[in-house]
Order: structure tokens, then sequence, then C-alpha cells
């Protein structure tokens, strides 16, 4: 078990690198992987929601190996979710899954409070990110994808989703480990949290009336 979870931070930081090598051949070679790649990036990068929901995540973790680990869970998740919809194998009705999206982000603003290593928080992440997924849908509802080439184009605009993740997760990171020079780490994680606690109260309010 203990080589296992040496081989898991690795694994992850594989399929990430693999997957942005992929979007990057992609992004040379067709104008449908560059419109749609381009998208999801933005899509996630302008995602406060999404974004307060990796913060939270992020918070708690101490070395980029956990942060490998959060990032591996919640891009799978969101993929299986985001595929399914998109392809018309899931029909979910943004009436519920952005209120779903805001209660996730709550749960753990509100295990962070409490504590500062949340068990199960790995497979609490994967679960979550296959909602956050379905949240990701709605930016493809909008516009049907281009027929002859629907898999090119939903394949990059996860890709996208990805790159922005990771580009996203890697400053939070540095940034909070650099407050933490400054400030005690229980208090700088109620405050944030308490803080986010505050915000999904608004964006509930906001979304189910």
């Amino acid at each position: 078990m203990k080589n296992l979870n040496l081989r898991w931070p690795y694994a992850g930081a594989a399929i990430i690198v693999l997957a942005l090598a992929a979007g990057l051949a992609l992004a040379l070679t067709s104008p449908v992987a560059r419109r749609f790649g381009l998208m999801g990036t933005e899509h996630i990068l302008s995602g406060f929601d999404h974004l307060m929901f990796l913060v939270m995540l992020m918070i708690v973790t101490r070395q980029i190996r956990e942060l490998i680990f959060i990032a591996t869970a919640f891009t799978l998740a969101h993929s299986i979710t985001l595929t399914a919809a998109t392809l018309g194998w899931i029909n979910a009705s943004p009436a519920w899954v952005e209120p779903l999206i805001v209660l996730t982000i709550l749960y753990v603003a509100v295990e962070n409070t409490v504590s500062a290593a949340p068990k199960a928080r790995l497979p609490v992440t994967f679960g979550f990110g296959l909602i956050h997924g379905l949240g990701f849908a709605g930016a493809l509802a909008e516009g049907p994808l281009p027929r002859a080439e629907e898999l090119m184009a939903l394949f990059s605009f996860n890709l996208g989703v990805e790159v922005g993740q990771i580009l996203f997760l890697v400053v939070s990171f540095l940034l909070w480990r650099a407050l933490l020079r400054f400030t005690p780490e229980p208090g700088a994680r109620r405050a944030t949290s308490g803080l986010t606690i505050l915000l999904c109260g608004y964006w509930l309010w906001q979304r189910l009336s």
C-alpha cells in the first residue's frame, strides 16, 4: 500500500503532463481544437464558483504531491460528467446543478473551519467533481459542437479546462504558502473559509431566487 501511495502522485503528474502535451499538439494542428481549448480555459478562469472550490481544497494541502492528488481526482471526475452531459447521455438542469455546486463549496469550507486535515478529502473531491462537470457542460449547451469534429471539440474543451485549472492551482498554492510565512495557518484557513461560507450564502440566495 505504501508503494501504491508513492506512485499515485507521479501517475497523476504524468497524466497532467500528457494531457497538456496533447493539448499543445492539437492546438498546433486544428482550428477546432484551438477554439474549444481556449473556450475551456476561459470558462474555468471566469468560473468563480469552480475556482473557489479549488481554493478550499488547496488551502489544506501541505505539499505539491497532495495538490497533484486533488487536481487528478477533480480532473477525472469533471471530465466524466462533462463528456456525458455534452453527448446527451445525462440531462442535467442548471436549476439544480448550480445550487448543488454551491453546496459542494459550502461543505468543503465548513469542513476546513474545523479541521486542518479533513478526512476522505480525495473521494469527496472526486464526488463533488462529478457535479462541477455538469456545470462545465453548460458552457457548451448554448451552441452545438461541430458535428464532423464533435469529439475533437469536446476533448479540446476538457484540455482547456485542465490547463486553466493547473495554472490557477499552481499560482494559488504559491501565494498561499507565501501568505503563511506571515500569518498563522489556523487563522488564515478559518478566515478564508469563513469568507467563503458567506459568499456561498449569497450565491445560494442568488441561484435559488
